[in-house]
């Protein structure tokens, strides 16, 4: 099968633009430990509570 040149060089062109597409670094949001966070799924209505109040790492939910 023979491919159209024209669809080959914008195959090329759309390969070599995105080479030069630069890319946003990935940030993470700032959590402020002073403050309370209130997990509410939209669908249901129901909340998640931490047990103990913990907040290390791991606490379980």
């Amino acid at each position: 099968m023979r491919l159209r040149p024209l669809s080959v060089l914008a195959t090329v062109a759309a390969l070599l633009a995105s080479l030069f597409v630069a890319a946003q670094p990935a940030g993470a949001a700032t959590v402020d430990t002073n403050a309370w966070y209130v997990l509410i799924n939209r669908n249901s209505g129901k909340a998640l509570d931490v047990y103990n109040l913990a907040t290390n790492d791991g606490a379980r939910i």
